[in-house]
């Protein structure tokens, strides 16, 4: 990808902010073709590059660590560990004001929730991301979403807005995934 061009930056702020995008893009993609084992080497690559920044700031970092782990774990199947680190990202950009941020992760969290038809967590993803890209100011992101997932989850639930992500369901399937 054209983010690749860009790392050559190397330690500088936004030579790992490429390195996010280029690892959220990678798994992506892993997961469309998941014998490409390049997408996951570069992925892999890309989520130390981000450890590595998120030891030096916490306050930018520690949350898109959060989340491309969230994202492998989602290529790799692990429901639980996948929705842990969704929750741990989502949680940290909103403690630092990252209001994009959070609202990425309930968004990729959504997207999750949806392929793995959990439709108790869904909704509540939906409203945090909706909330969180309103917060911001990112109006557009919010009718995205509205159109993209509206009408698919209105049949479950009513979304007032109010964020409940705290009270999981149990119900979900399970895998048993190592760090």
């Amino acid at each position: 990808t054209r983010c690749r061009e860009f790392s050559q930056f190397g330690p500088y702020f936004y030579g790992f902010i490429f390195k996010f995008y280029d690892g959220l893009v990678s798994l992506q993609h892993a997961r469309q073709d998941r014998n490409n084992t390049n997408l996951i080497k570069n992925a892999e690559e890309c989520i130390r590059a981000v450890q590595d920044a998120s030891e030096h700031g916490p306050d930018n970092f520690k949350n898109k660590h959060h989340l491309l782990l969230a994202e492998f774990a989602f290529f790799d199947g692990c429901t639980e560990k996948a929705l842990e680190h969704y929750d741990k990202a989502i949680d940290l950009a909103e403690k630092n004001g990252n209001l994009w941020e959070a609202g990425l992760a309930c968004h990729r969290a959504l997207v999750f929730c949806l392929e793995i038809i959990d439709m108790d967590a869904a909704p509540r993803y939906y409203a945090d991301a909706c909330r969180f890209y309103r917060a911001w100011g990112g109006t557009a992101l919010v009718q995205h979403l509205v159109t993209m997932y509206n009408d698919q989850l209105s049949a479950f639930s009513t979304v007032t807005g109010e964020s409940d992500r705290k009270r999981k369901s149990r119900r979900r399937r399970k895998k048993i995934c190592h760090e």
